[in-house]
């Protein structure tokens, strides 16, 4: 009889391996109810759960904190509370502890959230915007992708990497280039805001580069700028596009200096302002459409639609609304000259300079008027008339004595004289074109009489 059981235990063996099973508050598929058709295992019950085995894992990437081989698909329940993100690709859950299964890479933590813990695709109902926010509650930057490449970054005062890279914003496609889409511990990276596709895309992390303080707005607004470039304001469609290197330069308009590869200290408003000089040049300011569109020289400044186009000098004011290279005011701010290219309308009483002298004096381009008040005899001393083409001076006699001069004029053809006399000698001498006031002009070569008070 013992022989015969054991044949039947035995025999059903092979049976009961291939069941299904079903486990209802303690009882094996006992019950009277099959499990689900498609389950090797079902669990039943109303006031009972799973318990998951209970692990302290080290890591949430490759080390095995189980016994044997890893194996995807198994899962645990991670009592370590320090388990750390090693790679970012596997995030640890909040606090560390939770529920994780392995896929055969790392540990991928699974917690279910209530309806109302999560964004939806769809947009949410019933938010309160004094509760309800997206972003981070410690100190680490929140980013966004679109494509599966960083295209948003809100920094706030410390980066995963470390270093000096902080207090960051960038939105659009590759902005900020490789400073917000990269960790660095290198060069200094702060206080940037770019916005706009490849915004500031040319941002590296070369050590001891200083991108700091940079903003650009705009389609590829700033996109070279690299090296120790910063507080540059750049707004519009390829404002700054080519610098490579610059600071303190603020570009407004489209294409604003484009094309330079490098400048400090300009200032462009309007489209197309120095758009096509490469440069580098600095200090230079533009405002207006393509004022100084080719222009490559620095310390100018043009103002007007087209002023200073082509202009390739330095230190030049140009207003005007056309591309000519007379413009209507043209002065040469090394030379301290100021050039009206048209009639010249003062409607009103103007001022010149004015200066009493009693001794030998020596004529400046900030001289105009001169009274002399000597008691002796004084000599006024011109600037050569080839360096000073045009120039005028107001010379009245009002002393006792003749005033000499170091420089001849001309007083009539084939006439000269190097001296004015005083008001007496003036009426009685032999010219009666003589007098005591004399306006003298240079005409680049000699100076000339040309008017007599």
């Amino acid at each position: 009889m013992r022989f015969l059981y054991l044949a039947l235990g035995c025999l059903a063996l092979p049976l009961v391996a291939s069941a299904q099973s079903k486990i209802k508050d303690g009882t094996v598929s006992g019950s009277g109810s099959l499990p689900n058709s498609a389950a090797i295992l079902e669990l039943e019950s109303s006031n009972k759960g799973l318990l998951y085995p209970r692990v302290a894992l080290s890591s949430n990437t490759t080390t095995w904190s189980l016994t044997g081989s890893p194996i995807a698909g198994m899962a645990v329940y991670n009592t370590n509370s320090a388990l750390s993100s090693v790679n970012t690709a596997y995030p640890a859950l909040a606090g560390g502890i939770g529920i994780y299964y392995w896929d055969g890479t790392g540990w991928v933590g699974t917690k279910p959230s209530a309806g109302g813990d999560f964004w939806s695709l769809t947009g949410n109902a019933g938010t309160d915007p004094l509760v309800n926010f997206l972003g981070t509650t410690d100190t680490k930057p929140l980013r966004f992708k679109a494509g599966n490449v960083y295209s948003g970054y809100i920094g706030l005062s410390s980066y995963p990497g470390g270093g000096s890279q902080d207090l960051n914003t960038a939105f659009g496609y590759g902005a900020g280039g490789d400073v917000v889409n990269r960790m660095t511990t290198t060069g200094a990276f702060r206080k940037m805001t770019a916005v706009g596709h490849m915004a500031l895309g040319g941002a590296t992390l070369a050590a001891g580069a200083n991108l700091t303080e940079n903003t650009a707005i705009g389609f590829e607004a700033g996109k070279a700028l690299a090296g120790t470039s910063h507080r540059n304001t750049l707004v519009g469609s390829i404002a700054g596009g080519g610098i490579s290197q610059g600071t303190l330069n603020t570009l407004v308009g489209q294409a604003a200096m484009a094309s330079a590869t490098g400048g400090d200290g300009n200032v462009f408003v309007g489209q197309g302002t120095g758009s096509v000089s490469t440069g580098p040049f600095s200090n230079n300011t533009y405002i207006g459409t393509q004022a100084g569109l080719n222009s490559g020289g620095s310390g100018n400044i043009h103002i007007g639609y087209n002023a200073g186009y082509n202009n390739a000098a330095s230190n030049r004011l140009m207003i005007d609304n056309s591309q000519t290279n007379t413009p209507l005011i043209d002065g040469d701010m090394a030379n301290r000259v100021l050039t009206v290219n048209n009639s010249l309308v003062i409607r009103g009483s103007f001022t010149s300079p004015i200066k009493s002298v009693t001794a030998d004096y020596t004529l400046t381009e900030t001289d105009y008027t001169v009274v002399c008040r000597q008691t002796s005899a004084i000599t006024i001393s011109l600037p050569d008339p080839a360096t000073c083409a045009g120039r005028m001076y107001y010379i009245i006699n009002n002393g006792t004595v003749s005033v000499n001069t170091n420089y001849s004029f001309e007083v009539a053809t084939g006439v000269t004289q190097n001296f004015i006399p005083r008001a007496l000698q003036g009426i009685s001498s032999p010219n009666p074109n003589f007098g005591q006031k004399y306006l003298l002009q240079s005409d680049g070569t000699q100076w000339v009489l040309i008017s007599l008070g």
